[in-house]
């Protein structure tokens, strides 16, 4: 987690939404004045009873949202949590727009009448999934994807200046459904805060790279940035403060993360203020120079092989998304299946991956990772591009709040143990992702789901105030500063090693404990760092 400094006196947890009825609360002039704010201002009085009593949320009328030039209809799908699902924050990328950056909506042909926003929408076409199966394909979804998900306290409206959470799933920047990924019980434990889940393109359609300008490059993540200006514009009308931001994604989420915190450092357009990180990965794109074979690879699958790379572009902009599909799950596993791989030799490994090494860089790897590690490759890669992220942003960064996620995922498809995503787990409702935008929800036992109220706690905490400590519970511990003491909150339920056996943290306990970084990593981690410009792509 990483911050901009700032203040904060607010005090309590999980207390009651604000905003432009809070002056019922102090009303001495008796029932009749109550009965006429009540009933005589007719729609507004289940709002009202919201604010003056939390838990009758389930009373309230019917959820519109006026951004100025439409009108959106939520639902209400939990007792203090409004959906606002699929709103478009850029035109439909079809046609010529395919491989290109979003264009804005245009709000001039946006209906005038209330639209509906109940039901989820399309999500964005799948790519080749390898870690749900070997023969995963993919296909699945829809080209006009471009859209968010609102998640509102009921009741919030124009003028709370609820802080703001956006989330950006993972999925290897291939795959991944939103909807597997819900905040109706975040936003319904802590009504605080609106979250907001942001669909972008995956697969060929968001990251297709060649070195000619007849494509754009990365519009996936031009994506992002684009709900992120919508949300700056807009989120105001659902009851959100558009300078009180938070980014927040896992895997490739995280990395998107990474990469947007240097999209705004290098325009200077600030679309947020605060960062959550999970399994940050700090591996950049690679250089459309270095991708031109893998896009020769796909346009041979489709059929699309010309002259030159810009004809090329335009007959993959007219194919089909079956065919898409088809050729761009070839070139991913023609093109990574043990592309620097940790089954490698570690000096192999990292030239194939970091092509700009020096015979000196690669000598200090080999002194920094010995030979007696049975997963040599694998634990040098995994620093270089993920696990360091953290001691890099410790370093770059003034408030930093670092974690280790050590509790482990239960036995569904893989054993037991700490694997990546466990954390996306315990805190999206036990969801197990699989092909194709599904998902299994499974259901948290009493333990987990007492453990997800603490990580709730901690996580919304410095959304709201950009300190984890400010609203966690009682029983938790404090969560230092990552570079004042070299310390990292290592995040866990389970107090016995042994599953059967489990003790866990309950609501006067925890289980959550801090751990130092050793001397040995913060060496590595240092070396890493002044290797940067060589890990480039």
């Amino acid at each position: 987690m990483a911050k901009e400094r700032k203040n904060s006196n607010s005090k309590g947890r999980y207390d009651r939404p604000q905003g432009s009825w809070r002056t019922l609360l102090s009303v001495r002039s008796g029932m009749t004045l109550v009965w006429l704010v009540l009933f005589g201002f007719g729609i507004y009085a289940p709002c009202t009873l919201y604010r003056v009593f939390p838990g009758t949320g389930l009373l309230a009328a019917r959820h519109i949202a006026d951004v100025g030039y439409a009108r959106y209809l939520g639902k209400q799908t939990a007792s203090n949590t409004v959906a606002y699902l699929g709103i478009p924050y850029a035109a439909p990328p079809l046609g010529a727009l395919r491989f290109r950056k979003p264009v804005p909506v245009d709000t001039t042909r946006v209906s005038s009448a209330l639209v509906d926003v109940t039901q989820y929408p399309d999500f964005c076409v799948q790519g080749y999934a390898p870690w749900v199966a070997p023969d995963d394909r993919g296909g699945a979804g829809s080209e006009d994807c471009l859209k968010v998900n609102v998640y509102t306290p009921v009741c919030a409206r124009r003028g709370d200046a609820l802080p703001v959470l956006v989330y950006i799933h993972g999925g290897g920047f291939s795959n991944g459904n939103p909807r597997n990924w819900p905040f109706d019980q975040w936003v319904n434990d802590c009504p605080k805060f609106i979250a907001v889940h942001v669909y972008y393109r995956l697969t060929a359609f968001g990251f297709l790279a060649a070195p000619t300008s007849a494509l754009d490059l990365n519009v996936g993540l031009h994506d992002q940035r684009a709900a992120l200006r919508w949300a700056r514009s807009h989120i105001s009308a659902f009851g959100d403060d558009p300078d009180r931001v938070t980014i927040m994604g896992q895997s490739a989420g995280g990395a998107s993360v990474w990469l947007q915190m240097l999209a705004d450092h290098a325009t200077g357009e600030q679309l947020f203020h605060g960062v959550i990180g999970q399994t940050v990965s700090r591996s950049g794109t690679r250089r459309p120079e270095r991708k031109e074979a893998a896009f020769r690879t796909l346009a041979a699958k489709a059929d699309c092989t010309r002259d030159s790379l810009d004809e090329s572009v335009e007959c993959l902009r007219a194919a089909s998304i079956s065919v898409m599909v088809r050729a761009a799950d070839d070139m991913i596993k023609e093109h990574t299946t043990n592309d620097g791989g940790g089954k490698e030799p570690l000096r192999k490994s990292l030239k194939s991956r970091f092509p700009h090494m020096t015979e000196s860089e690669l000598d200090t790897y080999e002194r920094l990772y010995p030979e007696r590690d049975p997963n040599r490759a694998g634990n040098a890669l995994g620093e270089v591009g993920l696990r360091c992220s953290t001691y890099l942003l410790g370093m770059s960064l003034d408030m930093v709040y670092a974690y280790r996620w050590y509790q482990p995922t239960p036995p569904l498809r893989l054993p037991a143990d700490v694997w990546h995503s466990s954390d996306n787990w315990m805190m999206f409702e036990g969801t197990s992702t699989g092909s194709n935008g599904t998902t299994v929800f499974h259901q948290l036992s009493n333990e987990q789901r007492d453990f997800f109220h603490e990580m709730l706690a901690y996580f919304t905490s410095f959304v709201r105030s950009g300190n984890p400590n400010t609203y966690k519970l009682e029983r938790s511990p404090g969560w230092p500063l990552y570079t004042d003491s070299w310390n990292r909150q290592v995040l866990q339920h389970q107090l016995n090693e042994v599953p059967e056996e489990d003790a866990s943290g309950e609501d006067t306990t925890t289980a959550v404990w801090q751990e130092e970084v050793t001397t040995e990593e913060q060496e590595r981690c240092a070396a890493l760092f002044d290797m940067v410009e060589s890990c480039e792509n």
